[in-house]
């Protein structure tokens, strides 16, 4: 096990092989893979077709079993249609 420090960084090797370089590699990798996956989202997007937003729900009046609690709106917050 060997210790490198170039910039002001503590990198470990084994056996005398360069971490620096596996480390650059491996950067390039991830770089690379992040290109690809950014570029399938923008084909995703570009792709993409318009769509229209669902309809907002119609309200549902719930009542739960074995609850006995009365509800009355006050005059100023009752709805009328």
């Amino acid at each position: 096990m060997t210790n490198q420090n170039q910039n002001e960084q503590l990198e470990l090797g084994f056996n005398g092989a360069r971490a620096a370089n596996f480390t650059r590699q491996h950067r390039q990798q991830k770089l690379h893979r992040a290109k690809w996956w950014f570029a399938q989202m923008h084909r995703v997007v570009d792709a993409a077709r318009g769509w229209q937003p669902a309809p907002a729900a119609r309200p549902e009046q719930i009542w739960l079993p074995g609850q006995r609690v009365e509800i009355r709106l006050l005059p100023q917050h009752q709805v009328t249609e």
